[in-house]
């Protein structure tokens, strides 16, 4: 078998056909599909098993309690037996010639194969460079999205590398900069989009941002993003420490702290754990220059829609003179 292809569930019955018939659709055949529910407790099952009677050599499906999305996975992985390993979310889908795409990439000195992806935002791209130090160096934090490669099993197994089943955000992105610490070879890139993210409105992430449920996760998503950070710190140059350290103080950190506000949550639990994940990466003087930084370009974003309100502004007055 060339490719497993890993598809955690639950809960998706209305939202995973788009998927299935983009696995019926593929022009490379040499493919095996491992279904993992997670517990689901509307009709995902039934849904995925009918699809599965259909082809019982290329599709199974693996019931487990529910453990999260980082044990499903896992769960994938302990029973793949393909060469190349690929993971799709269930309410998303790929494209006819993904698989064919991205295995023609894998050439010996290739390490993973990327291919661009698309959202409702439009299409991300890559940079075609080989060398995977500055590939990184040029692509973090968004190289670290999981749906978007291929993967070599063997590389997984020979370095016994899991999803934490601890986190319950980003905790792909923590396995992608596992794999990659492990990783001497080249990295082979595409611009043909292989994979279609889609935006679900009642997905557990945007629930939870509605509430103040989003605490526990919110921490889990700055702990996976620092531990990604401490380990692929040794492949990259200072300037690209700085963007990231900048993108989890400003993504993540201000945000968060932001929303907790506005939702009038006073955990001080809360507060000082996210104080304790970003201290773990950065000075008291990192922090206050980021912040200082911030503002400025805050301001600097304010002062220029200030300067175009005022020239669109004048133009009406000299047409209308």
């Amino acid at each position: 078998m060339k490719v497993s292809v890993i598809v955690p569930c639950y809960n998706v019955e209305t939202l995973i056909e788009p998927l299935l018939r983009s696995l019926e659709e593929q022009v490379f055949q040499d493919f095996e599909v491992i279904f993992i529910d997670d517990g689901s407790i509307d009709s995902t099952c039934g849904v995925v098993e009918q699809f599965c009677s259909a082809d019982r050599s290329r599709y199974k499906q693996i019931k487990k309690p529910n453990g999260g999305v980082s044990s499903a996975r896992n769960v994938g992985l302990d029973n793949a037996g393909g060469e190349y390993v690929i993971f799709l979310d269930s309410d998303d889908h790929i494209y006819p010639q993904t698989l064919a795409v991205l295995v023609e990439l894998m050439r010996d000195d290739v390490c993973f194969a990327i291919g661009a992806f698309a959202s409702t935002d439009g299409v991300n791209r890559f940079p075609k460079i080989e060398n995977l130090d500055l590939w990184l160096r040029k692509t973090m934090p968004l190289g670290l999205y999981l749906w978007n490669k291929m993967f070599r099993r063997s590389t997984i197994e020979q370095n016994n590398i899991r999803f934490n089943e601890g986190l319950t955000r980003s905790e792909d992105m923590l396995f992608v900069a596992k794999y990659m610490a492990c990783c001497n070879g080249n990295v082979a890139v595409t611009d043909y989009v292989v994979y279609f993210y889609e935006e679900n409105p009642n997905s557990a992430t945007n629930r939870e941002w509605t509430t103040g449920k989003f605490l526990p996760s919110s921490i889990d998503s700055v702990r996976g993003e620092v531990q990604a950070y401490n380990i692929l710190k040794k492949r990259m140059s200072c300037p690209t420490l700085w963007t990231i350290k900048y993108d989890i103080f400003d993504r993540r950190y201000h945000v968060l702290r932001r929303r907790a506000r506005l939702l009038h949550c006073e955990d001080k639990a809360f507060y000082a754990a996210l104080d304790k994940e970003l201290h773990s990466i950065m000075s008291n003087v990192e922090i206050m220059v980021l912040a200082i930084y911030r503002r400025v370009r805050s301001w600097c974003e304010s002062f220029k829609k200030l300067i175009l309100r005022v020239l669109r502004l004048l133009r009406v007055i000299r047409v209308q003179s």
